[in-house]
């Protein structure tokens, strides 16, 4: 290692977190979700990648004039403007026809503004239908944003999405953008991200007279895979001479893999040491799992050198966030063995024992089932609990339960065996996506002839909100609001106000004359309340994004999405203020984004229990 004993010495940012894998293939199943990090994750000087599509996302409303229209429709009018020509930070790995979001994402937008934004998004969405609109942005093939700091919006995209825990996408966006000569870094952390130390390490040796911070860390994560532990201990000591010592995360795993140990507590994991860490044990307790990243839950479910019940539930709270994990998990629970007795008794748990053992002993036992009325039977107990769950303020209790039940429904279709299921089955499907399915148990639901009022009346709001026309919901919706308001009498105004302000956000208020006048609707909610938003502090229009309405109102799709994304900001749906809420679901619908508003406003139907 080089050390330049008259360099200034320089500030240590704060590193970005990543995993190892050995293949690509294998990325998330040895890593231990540790440790480590070195210097600016900074991707400068990446050039474009792939040649781009044509945008596909042609706005309903066309003013060619580019004067501009009233925008107080329900479709907003946009200008059309030239995209101009690809430039750094273009490529990505999802095209109009894999899920991207148009080549045309970032029109009107300035780079350093995009790459602020982004570096606001949060590390995990309670929102399944946010992580996963959240991943598709970052991974869009599109023209980069105008601007001189194009090479500040790619590092600030891999950057978000390592905070996601998206490592294998962060590896292949890395792959796609190329590193000039003179630029190596973006290179190096692309092979230490995709877990080849023989590829890091040469491209480590041909900068041999460079000392700068991030590549004198990676010449001593190389000292320790090349088997030297005795120079990376001496590399670190000149460091400390020099004034200008790594990271403590960084040093700690070093010194604990270069002396044969595994470090003694979890942190953040970071691109240089996760290739030195991936055969270790860590110790993790299953309290500490509420403070661990997104992307660390996911790599410490992988780890199998983990306990099993750590793995359980660090993948369930990554679940809880919205991150796809439901193959995983149910892979752990399915390699569970208890004893046969705990597996007959799964459908007799009670709500206080509703926890992650509970869970695997009802995914065992309706797993083991052998005919499709006692499967149902213990998924209906799985479900009502989920349901009491989330009504005590487990806000992600239902969504986590339907994304763990519904590949055991296989091809059980709407019949009279099932119809005392059917609410429950209807509401499963609506929270994985499943419109369809939803919609179908639903239909059967209403046209049975013994049907429990409840049971629609628990799918209506739902099933109004799911689908783009309201054919005959106008009638469904007056009837849930008077059963609300006769169940409910003191506390209907609320769920009546949230109906409200979802259907507004999806320019369909209209289609409901008995929503429209304004009565009996509040102001606040208790979730304004639990989060200091009352209107004795704060004013409504206070409550709004005035950005948010701008850019959606202009078309501009990709500000319009991250205003969205940082706006709820993590936050439950539950909690989030309903004209915040109306609000987001407007920006996506105002931008061509139809159907992601629908399933945002099924979710928060599901979440806000109407």
């Amino acid at each position: 290692m080089t050390v330049n004993s008259m360099a200034r010495t320089k500030p240590r940012p704060v590193f970005l977190r990543t995993r190892r894998g050995g293949p690509l293939a294998a990325l998330l199943v040895r890593v231990v979700p540790v440790v480590l990090a070195a210097g600016p994750f900074g991707f400068a000087g990446w050039t474009g990648g792939p040649a781009l599509a044509q945008d596909a996302n042609a706005p309903t409303r066309i003013d060619r004039s580019g004067a501009g229209a009233d925008t107080s429709a329900r479709r907003p009018t946009v200008r059309v403007e030239e995209l101009g020509a690809p430039g750094s930070g273009s490529t990505g790995t999802l095209g109009d026809g894999s899920g991207g979001l148009g080549a045309g994402l970032w029109r009107g937008a300035a780079a350093d503004e995009v790459a602020a934004l982004i570096d606001r998004l949060p590390a995990a969405h309670r929102s399944p239908v946010l992580h996963d609109l959240q991943r598709r942005l970052l991974l869009s093939i599109a023209l980069a944003p105008s601007g001189e700091t194009r090479a500040g919006f790619v590092r600030a995209r891999l950057a978000a999405l390592l905070r996601m825990g998206a490592i294998r996408d962060t590896a292949a966006l890395a792959a796609r953008t190329r590193a000039k000569p003179e630029a190596p870094f973006p290179a190096i952390r692309a092979h230490f991200l995709a877990g080849d130390g023989k590829k890091a390490c040469a491209a480590v040796a041909t900068v041999p007279g460079s000392t700068a911070p991030f590549i004198e860390q990676a010449r001593i994560a190389c000292h320790v895979l090349n088997g030297h532990g005795e120079r990376a201990e001496i590399a670190l000591r000149l460091l400390h001479d020099q004034g200008a010592p790594p990271p403590a995360p960084f040093e700690n795993a070093v010194l604990a893999v270069a002396a044969g140990r595994a470090p003694g507590r979890l942190a953040k994991p970071y691109p240089l040491t996760l290739t030195l860490l991936s055969r270790h044990r860590m110790g993790v307790k299953p309290a500490e799992l509420k403070r661990l990243s997104t992307g660390t839950l996911i790599a410490l479910g992988a780890n199998a050198e983990a306990l099993r019940r750590v793995r359980i539930g660090a993948l369930e709270r990554a679940a809880a966030r919205g991150a796809p994990v439901g193959r995983e998990l149910a892979a752990l629970y399915a390699g569970v063995r208890l004893p046969a007795k705990d597996i007959a008794d799964a459908a007799s748990v009670r709500l206080r024992d509703f926890d992650a053992r509970a869970r695997l002993r009802l995914y065992l036992a309706a797993a083991a089932a052998k005919d499709v009325p006692r499967r149902l039977r213990i998924l209906a107990a799985w479900w009502r609990l989920a349901a009491a769950a989330a009504a005590r303020g487990d806000d992600g209790a239902e969504i986590l339960a339907a994304q763990q039940t519904v590949p055991l429904l296989g091809g059980i279709e709407p019949a009279p065996a099932h119809q005392d299921h059917a609410a429950h089955i209807a509401r499963a499907c609506f929270a994985t996506g499943r419109t369809g399915q939803a919609l179908a148990w639903y239909r059967y639901l209403k046209q049975a002839p013994f049907r429990n009022p409840a049971d629609l009346h628990r799918l209506t709001a739902l099933a109004a909100l799911a689908t783009p026309t309201s054919e005959d919901s106008i009638d469904s919706v007056a009837t849930w609001i008077r059963y609300k308001r006769w169940r409910t009498a003191k506390t209907a105004a609320a769920p009546i106000a949230d109906l409200k302000a979802l259907l507004e956000g999806l320019g369909r208020i209209d289609d409901f004359p008995l929503l429209s006048d304004g009565a009996d609707v509040r102001e606040t909610t208790a979730g304004d309340s639990a989060i200091g938003e009352t209107a004795a502090s704060r004013s409504v229009a206070a409550r709004r994004d005035p950005a948010l309405l701008a850019v959606a109102a202009a078309g501009q799709r990709g500000l319009t999405v991250l205003r969205v994304l940082t706006l709820v900001n993590g936050r439950s749906l539950r909690r989030l203020p309903r004209r915040l809420l109306r609000d987001a679901v407007f920006g996506l619908r105002a931008v061509g984004l139809d159907e992601e508003a629908r399933r945002l406003a099924v979710e928060a139907a599901l979440v806000r229990q109407l």
